[in-house]
């Protein structure tokens, strides 16, 4: 079988809103400096080629959105075979950590070149170059740039075409008919097709075999040729023009129409969010005299009714979305900044805990963990940066769930009958949040039942563990000068049989069929509950 090198790599900038992503990818096309650049508010998608070693390959520049808002939707794209271009602006106080966190929980050990920008305006910002390259070991190289002046670009851009060139992507053996499928594909006015259709151009260029044909569906998604989303083969949309999708999903977060109603939509109001009379044609002889080659070809988007539910499915998959009822939806991150929390009584007991992310704290958490416990928000008391929830029919309890964005932590309490269960509810869904990134570090807090100087003092919660493990029974306070029992301590946020692993077995349990279950006698004791429509583990169950 005839097969030759790919020759093509993708490229994907990221970085805060104004960082100057657009104007490095403008910077390495050999295109002038545009001071009045309009803001990226979604993506762009780049293609180009260059030439190295003699031969001709191309690059696919992702250049994505810096908003906020948008850092939930990257996932959609981000990829763990391509390398990564991290723009930090020298004119701020940049979060290179929470960038390369970001990169690191989805593209796994992609490299990644830190590129300093601005530095016509702040020559001696930096970063610490040392410390960040060993505690990230894909940073390949550090550059200083001005994409004003010139500064700086042109090593840059040798550079990077070297690491282009290594990557494994760009080597890969690509069979005569595999390139004929993408040619064709890429060729296709279409927005979208279904995968019958794919095959068919599949069969039609002799790539008869389905594993490899669902091989090659892989590497063209991680090039950006299409966008294949497994879990929603129900609505048979493979997408062939990556703007298409991206630009819905923006037009939706950024819908004038969403702002004032803080995230909240009818199903029957889609249409003229997306399809808004704002979103014109871009001028395609501006972007012909900047970019030579430019993906996919500019045209007015279309939307079609019949794609919504897709759509809106893409974005409840991903958790930026949640169903209200049959017609309605609301986007977290839309939400309102105003606190609204739950006004506790006085006298009643209170249970007290905190997550803390060292390192890195996904913006998507909070928005995420709404959207797996919707069904439980109390009396539609949420925020962008919490929620309160409360559980009547089996724990008959509140909770107050506040995120401390400057901290990186999660503050919970709750009061009611059944405190303990409604938190291992809670610990656990966003357990299962937390382990769909990569290697977050993350700690689990007791506050101590006295104060310190006014403040909490809090013990790590495997430290307790270890405590019990070990058959220490008491745990002194150095600040408190006061000792306390290991077991009221853990008892106080959990029962003791959940501790207990050599005793327990899992059950998988849908949650809808639980209160039945519960009557029935068929589950006589439960701790952890997953959100609706969810099969995993309930927790611990006894034998």
């Amino acid at each position: 079988m005839e097969k030759s090198s790919l020759n093509e790599v993708k490229v994907t900038l990221v970085g805060e809103g104004a960082s100057g992503k657009t104007s490095l990818v403008k910077r390495l096309l050999n295109s002038s400096f545009d001071k009045k650049e309009a803001q990226t508010h979604g993506i762009k998608i780049i293609k180009h080629k260059f030439k190295v070693q003699g031969e001709d390959f191309l690059v696919n520049f992702w250049d994505f959105g810096g908003q906020e808002i948008m850092h939930a939707t990257h996932q959609f794209f981000l990829t763990k075979r391509c390398l990564y271009v991290l723009v930090l602006d020298s004119r701020k106080d940049e979060k290179a950590e929470y960038w390369l966190n970001y990169i690191q929980s989805f593209g796994g050990n992609a490299p990644v070149i830190v590129v300093l920008n601005k530095i016509d305006e702040n020559p001696s910002f930096d970063v610490n170059r040392q410390f960040l390259s060993k505690k990230y070991s894909n940073i390949q190289a550090y550059y200083k740039v001005s994409c004003a002046n010139g500064d700086g670009i042109n090593v840059l851009k040798k550079d990077i075409m070297s690491h282009l060139w290594g990557l494994e992507l760009r080597s890969t053996a690509f069979p005569k008919g595999w390139f004929k499928v993408k040619t064709q594909m890429e060729a296709m006015p279409d927005d979208y097709i279904g995968y019958a259709q794919y095959q068919s151009i599949c069969t039609g260029n002799h790539v008869h075999n389905t594993q490899s044909q669902k091989v090659l569906l892989e590497l063209l998604n991680d090039l950006g040729v299409v966008l294949n989303y497994e879990q929603l083969r129900l609505y048979d949309t493979q997408v062939l023009n990556p703007l298409w999708l991206t630009n819905a999903v923006y037009r939706i977060i950024n819908s004038p129409i969403l702002a004032k109603s803080t995230g909240r939509f009818n199903i029957n109001d889609l249409g003229a969010i997306i399809n808004d009379p704002r979103y014109q044609k871009e001028n395609p002889e501006h972007w012909s005299n900047i970019f030579k080659f430019w993906a996919p070809e500019q045209k007015i988007l279309q939307f079609p009714e019949a794609k919504f539910l897709f759509i809106v499915a893409m974005m409840k998959q991903f958790e930026i979305l949640f169903q209200l009822d049959e017609y309605h939806y609301l986007i977290p991150g839309l939400l309102s900044e105003e606190e609204n929390t739950y006004d506790f009584k006085a006298t009643d007991s209170t249970l007290a805990f905190v997550i803390e992310y060292k390192d890195f704290l996904p913006a998507a958490i909070i928005p995420r963990l709404m959207v797996k416990l919707h069904k439980y928000i109390h009396n539609n008391q949420i925020w962008k940066t919490g929620m309160v929830l409360e559980e009547t029919l089996l724990f008959n309890s509140i909770a107050n769930i506040v995120l401390d964005k400057e901290s990186k932590k999660i503050n919970i309490e709750i009061q009611g009958n059944r405190k303990r269960d409604f938190l291992s509810v809670i610990r656990e869904t966003l357990k299962e949040i937390n382990t769909s990134y990569q290697d977050l570090d993350v700690t689990e807090w007791i506050p101590l039942p006295e104060l310190y100087k006014g403040e909490q003092v809090m013990v790590d919660y495997l430290e307790l563990l270890g405590y019990e493990k070990m058959g220490q029974q008491q745990y002194f306070s150095g600040k408190l000068l006061k000792a306390f029992l290991v077991a009221n301590l853990l008892n106080g946020i959990e029962k003791p049989e959940m501790r207990k692993e050599f005793n327990t077995c899992h059950i998988f349990i849908s949650y809808s069929h639980l209160d039945q279950a519960y009557k029935e006698g068929v589950v006589k004791t439960f701790d952890a509950p997953r959100p609706p429509q969810q099969s995993h583990p309930l927790g611990e169950y006894q034998h």
